[in-house]
């Protein structure tokens, strides 16, 4: 049987052809006219249909393993009648002739129980993390692996590393002994924050919003009544985005935060602010007017959105975290950017350090998408 190897993506749909280890639900064409095999029923004639290979990084060294099926039909030799369609599969590992990439892409690793994963724990985060391109659990496949084997071979576009002279100066941190000192093998330098590495390098998002077509939502966090007068001044610029938002049919979402001083959901946070401070209203855990919790009218969510089930309730600082006891903890406001087919999140709101900072963390890592955090028009304590 002739089997040919090709370049040519394919999509084998959620969760993905099983017998391919790796679980993604894309692998490369597999190309078959079809031939005979010697089973344990006789020889047999394949009529292929097509298939599927992919190819993982191994347990031994200078190996991969390539895992392939075959679609077919199995016709026993000497029988007339045809077996039901099947499939065959199999794995092998072989030896991994070395490429250019070898030098920057297949870089040696050490697999231990404190190292590098194993391929079998790759293989069970390709199956199941939500943060990871192509997973079953994931809401975007942004088929990253094509970009990465055009572009990982050229320069990164970041800025040069600053010199302590340089990077102390643009972020306002007085050096108070530019001698360059080696510490356990890192090169520091003493500020009056503390030690800090001698040279530094600022870092931004390599992708533009215009790079690929995309379908965004606007997530308006916790601009509340009891916040109004710390963050009010924020209003004109987040009903501006939540104006463009709705006149292009785009999703916009609301949260509010919902921790009262005898709500009983109590627990690290909590213990973080402390337990006084609530008489004098100044522990910032909770919220004290009695229509404190509801969105400034200025920038409330319209009846539509709150139809839609567009507004988030929540006593976690990330949204990721929002979900009522009938759903057992799991996220309502995930779920919802799962239907809605998101795949690009902006948020504005409150506060920058807190409850944005914890959502846009996680939505990047935890949830694989790509997050906007816009700057003027977040506000901070």
């Amino acid at each position: 049987m002739r089997v040919r190897f090709s370049d040519e993506d394919v999509d084998l749909g959620f969760p993905g052809e099983e017998a391919l280890r790796g679980g993604s639900r894309y692998a490369k064409k597999l190309l078959c006219d079809g031939g005979s095999f010697v089973g344990t029923a006789g020889q047999c004639m394949v009529r292929a249909s097509g298939g599927a290979w992919s190819a993982q990084d191994s347990d031994i060294t200078g190996a991969r393993q390539l895992s392939f099926f075959i679609e077919s039909v199995l016709r026993p030799g000497g029988r007339a009648r045809s077996m039901p369609a099947s499939a065959l599969r199999t794995l092998w590992t072989v030896a991994k002739p070395k490429t250019p990439m070898d030098d920057w892409l297949h870089l040696p690793q050490t697999v231990a129980p404190t190292g590098d994963y194993t391929a079998a724990e790759r293989e069970r985060l390709r199956a199941s993390d939500p943060g990871v391109d192509g997973s079953p659990t994931s809401i975007v496949d942004s088929h990253f692996v094509r970009d990465l084997l055009a572009n990982g071979a050229k320069p990164a576009p970041f800025a040069p590393a600053m010199e302590p002279e340089e990077w102390s100066e643009a972020v306002g941190v007085k050096l108070t002994d530019a001698k360059v000192r080696t510490i356990h093998g890192a090169d520091i330098v003493a500020t009056e924050a503390g030690l800090q590495p001698a040279l530094q390098t600022e870092y931004f998002a390599a992708w533009e919003l215009e790079d690929r077509p995309r379908r965004i939502c606007l997530l308006t966090m916790d601009m509340t009544e009891d916040y109004r007068p710390y963050v009010g001044y924020l209003n004109d610029n987040i009903a501006a985005l939540q104006s463009s938002f709705r006149s292009k049919g785009l999703p916009v979402f609301t949260s509010n935060w919902i921790r009262r001083p005898d709500d009983g959901l109590y627990g690290a946070l909590d213990r973080f602010y402390g337990s006084a401070g609530v008489r004098s209203r100044e522990n910032p855990t909770y919220i004290y007017l009695e229509n404190g919790t509801l969105p400034m009218k200025e920038i409330a969510p319209t009846g539509e959105e709150i139809a839609a089930g567009l507004t988030i309730k929540s006593s976690h600082l990330s949204k990721r975290a929002a979900a009522p006891p009938v759903c057992r903890r799991r996220s309502t406001f995930l779920l919802k950017l799962r239907a809605l087919g998101v795949d690009t999140l902006v948020i504005v709101g409150a506060w920058s350090e807190d409850c944005v900072a914890a959502t846009a963390f996680d939505a990047v890592d935890k949830y694989n998408l790509d997050t906007v955090v816009v700057e003027d028009a977040i506000g901070e304590t």
